[in-house]
């Protein structure tokens, strides 16, 4: 189908599945009297509309995808068939969609400027690295149904085949290494499992098929981008007002991490969106009286973020605590003999919130159990650090809970409805910590900490300085950036309206604690950033925001002293505020033009295509390279996931007899074997296998500059080239291509590879040994030699020591033959020594050349 009819067909079916499940539930949902937790607008109600669906369809699709029976042309009838029986079991409700109003303007704006920068996207598709990985699963689920890969080609094999391309990760044992972030949990039936957690995933696999391919994945990421600022607005304007919201939000829009990672094939702008739609519907849902709608979207976006990233079931101390709260509470109620019809009074709301997440945590913890051990185990060298760190939060916890118990043991209402809050002694002291805190890791810590080091087979050695990490992040969000959101925070502490912001204030300072003091990630920028993502930047950008509307006197909390109506008041306050606002975005942009200048892998969808173009789909594909993360995964995956081609890359431990006996297999079956290598591969070792030149494939992708010790600023440009070959049919000669494939051919007495347009090549340096396979037969010596410039170069050829003939090699490229003498008994590999007069070729080289040899081989 063209492309123009798979975005008229996603057009049409988006709403189906992004829309209409939320708009359903929701609306089957009591509708809350409360004026204040109403949206305010038509794209409000459509954003929560769109979060809820996100989670619902996702959920579901994940459920389809774990048993293997996922379709799109299934998934979508199930959305349209299950959002109308909700509809008749309701009633029939009025969908929640209120008129536009002026509110709307703002956010919907927000929205569309979002989009426009986070777009195009980025072309990340290709393997060795997590956003090629994301994309592989995703079209591996849609293709094929299923989330675990199972594949036949493996299953058939021996184990000891198996072994030759599958890698031992140290870290996994029992659960080799497939591809890149794909384990092996069944090598016997050829089954491996991407990790990851699979919320994302699974959308990108909606995606792909709405999209009739990998664009349709890729431009999943700057709308996840867009609605992740909806939501942090959302969530800042119920806790900061309306003007720091705006502020903050935008100031989020414009910091180079969100520009990249909106554009970026990872799930941080998928947590970030949920996150902020479920601290925005937790924070009215328990001020307000838990009205049920937003119990739902509370518990579905919390449900959400477990479905989708590891490091995030700190954030399930919320429902834990309310738990324990309202339970408590009840208690408390019934002995004062005031708790009848307390629970049936509250069971609507409290189920609407504990109901879907729940069901989702659930489903977290069954798809972890079935699916997700290998990420786990690999991931648990970090856990003893995120131990501890959980520890202290429960310990939090629990301390807040007896405070709340004892609250109500005393009649005292909850802590957002306490008389005398804003002026509680702890509230000072509070804001003192938090500049305190942020002084000290800004300015103490990167005199005195020290840098952390360690080893992973995918890395090597790694140095990372988490001693600078608040210096870092003021890279992006500039000095001013950082000072802004610190004094920001410490005011809302101090004097700002926390019986709204408890929550922004809350998670924002403990991810802020947890990451800046160790992002537990490859200290690379801008990837490292990505540890800041989902909470931290939002909750910086937000309290910058905060701290801008205080100067200026519009935000809650923002009397400085007493009320004036003095030309400072009036003028002064908002012109520092809009000079401070200036600064600000002058120290970010820079930084944010600089990552947003290019496209990462720009170009890698179209060329990746004509690679696979020049594959024959039922050829078994050998990629060479015996790194794990080389050029074999960067290339293999996208040829295995995007286009069908059966890869297998040569990660495991070398075994030439049997890949020989693996290749004549398979060709034996009807099926050609192709050999791919890239520069980096030494050798290609078959027993009995002759390969013959296909072509050569140059790539070239933009990349961004990944430093460790300053904001990356340069765009490279990546260019990969591999070289094609076809494994020759039994009985054909076996020929030698040399400078490409014969890292284990050539002996002695050879120059390094040399590309040229018509291939590659080596020179001898006037006596030159190479090992050659010779098939059962042969009769001939085959060669393809250049010689030196405007002469003859006379050639003398020995076979395994046996003097076979003497050539004039003309300087040009030419194909020679030499008979073999007929007594003459090849071994199963000959060597073949080459011995001719030298040149200088002079200037800068100093070698000493004897003659050029392309290829050579028997027949």
């Amino acid at each position: 189908m063209d492309g123009r009819w798979f975005w008229l067909l996603a057009l049409l079916l988006a709403p189906l599945v992004l829309i209409l499940p939320g708009a359903v539930a929701l609306g089957s949902l009591p509708r809350s009297q409360d004026d204040q937790a109403r949206a305010r607008g038509l794209i409000e109600a459509l954003w929560r509309m769109v979060v809820v669906s996100v989670v619902l369809t996702g959920g579901v699709a994940l459920v389809l995808a774990d048993l293997g029976v996922y379709r799109l042309r299934l998934l979508v009838p199930l959305a349209v068939m299950g959002s109308g029986l909700v509809w008749l079991l309701a009633g029939r409700p009025r969908l929640p969609l209120p008129r536009p109003a002026r509110s709307d303007i703002l956010p919907l704006a927000l929205f569309v400027f979002a989009l426009t920068l986070f777009s195009p996207p980025h072309e990340t598709i290709l393997g060795a690295a997590a956003p090629g990985s994301y994309v592989s699963a995703g079209a591996q689920i849609a293709l094929h149904g299923s989330l675990p890969l199972r594949e036949p080609l493996l299953a058939e094999m021996a184990p000891a085949d198996r072994a030759l391309f599958l890698w031992n990760a140290p870290e996994t044992p029992g659960a080799p290494l497939r591809f890149p972030d794909f384990y092996m949990v069944d090598t016997d039936q050829g089954v491996s499992v991407p990790q990851f957690f699979p919320l994302h995933p699974v959308w990108l696999a909606i995606g792909f098929g709405l999209g009739g391919g990998v664009w349709g994945s890729l431009w999943l990421l700057p709308f996840w981008g867009a609605l992740g600022i909806l939501g942090v607005y959302y969530a800042g304007r119920w806790a900061m007002g309306e003007t720091a919201a705006a502020i903050g939000a935008l100031t989020l829009t414009l910091t180079a991490p969100q520009v990249w990672f909106s554009r970026y094939t990872m799930s941080e702008v998928l947590t970030q969106a949920l996150l902020w739609a479920a601290i925005y519907a937790f924070s009215l849902y328990v001020t307000r009286g838990y009205p049920p709608r937003h119990g739902l979207l509370a518990g579905l976006a919390l449900g959400g973020v477990m479905l989708t990233r590891i490091d995030t079931p700190f954030v399930l101390a919320l429902p834990v605590g309310l738990a324990v709260w309202l339970v408590a509470r009840g208690l408390v109620l019934r002995q004062r003999g005031e708790g009848e019809g307390y629970w049936r009074t509250t069971l609507v709301g409290t189920a609407s919130f504990f109901a879907p997440l729940v069901g989702l945590v659930a489903l977290a913890a069954i798809h972890t159990a079935l699916f997700a051990r290998p990420y786990v185990q690999a991931t648990s060298i970090v856990l003893p650090f995120v131990a501890r760190l959980l520890g202290l939060g429960l310990v939090g916890v629990g301390i807040a809970v007896a405070l709340g118990w004892l609250l109500w043991r005393k009649g005292i209402s909850p802590a957002w409805r306490v008389p005398g809050l804003a002026t509680a002694w702890w509230r000072p002291a509070l804001a003192v910590g938090i500049v305190a805190l942020a002084g000290w890791a800004y300015f103490v810590r990167p005199l005195f900490g020290e840098a952390m080091t360690w080893t992973n087979w995918y890395s090597g050695t790694v140095t990372a300085y988490p001693h600078l990490s608040l210096v870092q992040i003021g890279w992006y969000l500039s000095p001013l950036g950082v000072a802004l959101a610190v004094g920001g925070a410490a005011w809302l502490a101090y004097r700002g309206p926390l019986h709204r912001a408890w929550l922004v204030l809350g998670l924002g300072l403990f991810f802020a604690v947890l990451y800046l003091a160790n992002p537990l990630n490859s200290p690379r920028h801008i990837y490292v950033m990505r540890r800041y993502l989902p909470a931290v930047l939002p909750a910086f950008s937000l309290f910058a925001g905060y701290a801008l509307a205080v100067i200026a006197g519009v935000a809650p909390g923002a009397s400085l002293v007493a009320a004036s109506r003095s030309p400072w008041a009036r003028v002064g306050r908002p012109a520092v505020a809009m000079a401070l606002g200036l600064l600000l975005l002058l120290g970010m942009l820079p930084q944010t033009t600089a990552v947003r200048a290019n496209r990462e892998g720009a170009g890698s969808v179209d060329q990746i295509a004509g690679l696979a173009a020049q594959v024959d789909p039922t050829a078994v594909v050998l990629f060479t390279s015996p790194n794990p993360m080389g050029v074999s995964a960067q290339v293999g995956m996208p040829l295995q996931f995007l286009h069908g081609r059966d890869v297998l890359m040569l990660i495991g431990e070398p075994n030439p007899a049997r890949l020989g006996q693996l290749i004549r297999g398979w060709q034996a079956a009807g099926r050609p074997v192709m050999v791919v290598a890239d520069a980096s591969a030494d050798d290609f070792d078959a027993a009995g296998v002759s390969l013959t030149p296909v072509t050569s494939v140059s790539l070239s992708f933009p990349v961004l500059e990944a430093p460790v010790d300053r904001p990356p600023q340069r765009w490279d440009v990546y260019r990969p080239v591999l070289q094609l070959y076809r494994v020759a049919e039994p009985g054909a000669g076996l020929t030698t291509d040399v400078g490409g494939l014969d890292g284990s051919r050539v002996v002695s007495g050879w120059y390094g590879r040399e590309q040229h347009r018509d291939g590659t090549f080596r020179w001898t340096n006037g006596d030159a040994v190479a090992r050659i396979a010779a098939p059962p037969g042969a009769t001939q010596l085959h060669l393809r030699l250049g010689g030196r410039p405007g002469q003859v170069t006379p050639l003398d050829v020995t076979v395994d020591g046996r003097a076979v003939g003497r050539l004039d090699v003309q300087p040009d490229l030419a194909e020679y033959t030499l008979p073999l003498p007929a007594d003459l008994a090849l071994a199963a590999t000959a060597e073949v020594r080459l011995v001719s007069p030298t040149f200088a070729p002079g200037g800068a080289d100093p070698r000493q050349l004897g003659v050029l040899v392309d290829w050579l081989g028997f027949e």
